[in-house]
């Protein structure tokens, strides 16, 4: 996955803890407001937002929210 901040992470599921563990992480050559590549774009049952709160994601400028969870 690529995170908030465009590292490209790979995870997996631990059973026993009820957590994503990553175990490996590399800067992506996505930027996370970068749409304009297929790579980059958001994955289905996502879109483009611009309305992240500042204080939650302050480097954000946009990003990938649920279609049924809109911040505002």
């Amino acid at each position: 996955m690529v995170d908030h901040s465009g590292f490209l992470k790979l995870v997996t599921w631990h059973a026993s803890d009820h957590k994503w563990k990553e175990f490996w992480a590399a800067p992506s050559t996505c930027h996370p407001g970068d749409i304009t590549r297929y790579e980059c774009a958001c994955l289905p049952g996502m879109h483009q937002s611009n309305t992240f709160p500042e204080h939650l994601l302050p480097k954000n400028n946009g990003g990938c929210v649920s279609k049924g969870l809109e911040y505002s």
